[in-house]
């Protein structure tokens, strides 16, 4: 009938059409059917809902070029469909990635449309755009509280809710993040994001260290949500907050059952990561090995693979494979030059090295680490390993530059007793006996073992 010459209700006609149309979920033709209502009868008291639905439509039918234009189109609207059409413009511009246009959208719509039904979804809007803007995620975290407070019987607070508990997670803030997601559960424990909301609460006890109540909350999870696409992921965690108790035989029968089960790569490498790392903790290295060397083939790319490529180093060295660990060391450093562990990396293949006899490798290995990792934990140790080598070959004045290197760059650290009395020794080889004896005593006015105090007055006495 939209289509007969002159027929009256042909407004009418494209709007039922349209409306079917959407109903099929044939949203492009739905949208194009009341752009063409709008532009076809712009007097007709049809024409600012089809401008409304069109821009909708076209939101749903991923044409987010058509949606916009329609969408700004209806946001000059009076009344209601502008507050409307401000919501789906939101949404559409965070689908693009442009969270700043969204949050400054959501918040003049917002104040334009304070009584409107939708002006507690432009609040939601405008958090969430919030929150993926890094500089404005404490303000989204407020807005969302804020949301919850004026909004308390709304149907999407519970979602506000878990979206403060997910925001303040993310902006480290554990102990409000556990009172958050704690609200969902409590106002709606059926609410579908109830679950999701355990989950953050169970995360953040574990960065709270509160290990007994993360795993409780991950085991509540795990059998009331037997059918949740993420219970395969609590239950590893739950062997991972039982690995952080240094419960390893409760990990390895949390995991254990669990690899084979697991469909996704990177949770199966993440599995035998975990099972590799207790066994290597164990004393039982060839598990170890065969735990690690399978997570790798399981997704060597996974975001802890240099982690893993590291602990199959060290369990190979364990038994007594340093070829290999050497190996596996190597790769590590090559394959992940920006990995948080190159340090680590590095310090061990220079005491393999050293184990090996390859004097020049070990001590350039061992600079490296001093040069390129000044303030590492390894950083101190690399410089004892240096000094040690120099003194141990009689090279006097360098091993005595690596022992002030470590004493004046790591002041207290636990090898400043070791390096003050090899840091003596080369002194009074060097004939600085004033400098050997301000070592000496020093090192005598410290907390030492009985037997280096006698070594440090025999030393003294020298």
């Amino acid at each position: 009938m939209a289509e007969v010459k002159g027929f009256a209700a042909a407004d009418q006609a494209l709007a039922r059409q349209a409306f079917c149309l959407a109903r099929l979920e044939r949203f492009a033709e739905a949208g194009a059917t009341y752009a063409r209502l709008a532009t076809m009868f712009p007097q007709s008291t049809l024409a600012s809902e089809a401008i409304l639905s069109a821009g909708r439509c076209y939101y749903r039918a991923d044409d987010a070029d058509a949606a916009r234009r329609w969408l700004e189109r209806a946001m000059q609207l009076p009344g209601e469909p502008a507050a409307e059409a401000a919501h789906w413009l939101c949404r559409l511009l965070l689908k693009k990635g442009q969270p700043a246009d969204a949050a400054q959208i959501a918040a003049k719509a917002r104040s334009a449309a304070s009584t409107s039904p939708f002006a507690a979804q432009l609040a939601l809007d405008e958090a969430d755009a919030l929150l993926e803007l890094p500089d404005k995620q404490p303000q989204a975290l407020e807005r969302y509280v804020r949301f919850a407070r004026e909004f308390p019987q709304h149907e999407l607070t519970a979602q506000a809710l878990y979206h403060a508990a997910y925001a303040a997670l993310r902006l480290k803030r554990y102990d409000e993040a556990v009172q958050h997601a704690q609200a969902v559960e409590s106002r709606d424990a059926k609410h579908p994001l109830a679950a999701d909301a355990g989950y953050v609460a169970a995360e953040a006890l574990v960065q709270l260290g509160r290990y007994d109540a993360a795993a409780a909350k991950l085991r509540t999870l795990v059998e009331r949500f037997p059918a949740h696409p993420e219970r395969s992921n609590w239950r590893l965690r739950l062997g991972l907050v039982a690995y952080l108790q240094k419960d390893y035989t409760r990990t390895l029968a949390t995991l254990g059952p669990l690899v084979d089960e697991l469909k996704d790569r990177s949770q199966r490498a993440e599995a035998l990561f975990v099972i590799g790392a207790c066994h290597l903790l164990r004393g039982a290295p060839e598990l170890a090995v065969k735990a690690l060397t399978d997570s790798l083939q399981a997704d060597p790319r996974w975001r802890q693979a240099d982690e893993a490529r590291l602990l199959l180093a060290r369990a190979e060295a364990k038994r007594g494979q340093r070829d290999k660990a050497m190996s596996h060391l190597q790769r590590l450093i090559d394959e992940f030059p920006q990995s948080s562990v190159l340090d680590e990396a590095l310090f061990r293949l220079g005491e393999l090295y050293e184990a090996h006899g390859a004097r020049d490798k070990a001590r350039e290995t061992f600079l490296q680490v001093t040069q390129r990792f000044a303030s590492s934990t390894f950083a101190p140790y690399a410089w004892y390993a240096l000094a040690s080598d120099h003194l141990r070959h009689q090279e006097f004045e360098q091993a005595a530059a690596a022992f002030t290197s470590l004493l004046s760059q790591f002041k207290g650290h636990a090898l400043a007793a070791e390096s003050l009395f090899g840091r003596a020794i080369c002194r009074r080889q060097m004939q600085d006996l004033r400098g050997a004896i301000a070592d000496l005593d020093a090192l005598l006015a410290s907390d030492i073992s009985p037997r280096r105090r006698s070594d440090a007055r025999y030393e003294r006495a020298l």
